[in-house]
C-alpha cells in the first residue's frame, strides 16, 4: 500500500482503482495461503483459474509451486538456448524471438499469465518452438561436423 500511496502523488485520477486492486491482491493471496498443502504444491488445475489479474498468483492457483517453478525453468532453458545461438552464431532470428518473448512477458506479466487460460497461449509457444528447433538443428550440425 505504501507503493500505491507514493505513485498516487503522480496520478490523482486512479486513487480508488489502485486501492481496489491492492485489496483484491490481498484477498487472492489470503485465499491461496488458506489452500491445503497439496493444492499449494501442485495447484488446483483449471478449477483454480481465479482471475487474479496477476501472473504469479494465477500460475500459483493453476499449477501450484511445483508447476510454476517448472514453467519458469523451461523459460530459463529456452533463454539459455537462445543466448547460445545468438553468441555462437549471431542468430538474428533467435534474437528476434527473445525480444518478442520478453515483450510478451512484460506485457502479460502485469495482468495475465503467459501460458494462462485467458490469454492467447500460442504466442509464446511459437517463439519458444522456433528457438528450440534452431538450437536442435545447430546441435545436429555440430555433431555431424565432429563426426566427419
Amino acid at each position: 500500500k505504501e507503493i500505491v500511496d507514493y505513485t498516487l502523488n503522480f496520478s490523482k485520477g486512479k486513487r480508488g482503482a489502485m486501492y481496489l486492486r491492492v485489496s483484491f491482491f490481498e484477498e487472492v493471496l489470503f485465499k491461496f495461503h488458506n489452500l491445503p498443502v497439496i493444492e499449494k504444491l501442485f495447484g488446483q488445475g483449471i478449477r483454480g483459474a481465479h482471475h487474479s489479474h496477476n501472473m504469479c498468483y494465477q500460475s500459483l492457483y493453476i499449477y501450484g509451486y511445483a508447476g510454476t517453478a517448472l514453467i519458469y525453468i523451461v523459460f530459463l532453458r529456452i533463454f539459455e538456448m537462445a543466448r547460445k545461438l545468438i553468441l555462437k552464431n549471431g542468430d538474428l532470428i533467435a534474437l528476434c524471438c527473445v525480444i518478442v518473448l520478453i515483450g510478451h512477458i512484460i506485457i502479460n506479466g502485469a495482468d495475465l499469465y503467459i501460458l494462462g487460460t485467458d490469454c492467447v497461449a500460442i504466442v509464446p509457444q511459437v517463439f519458444m518452438a522456433i528457438i528450440m528447433s534452431r538450437y536442435i538443428s545447430d546441435r545436429k550440425k555440430v555433431r555431424v561436423n565432429n563426426e566427419t
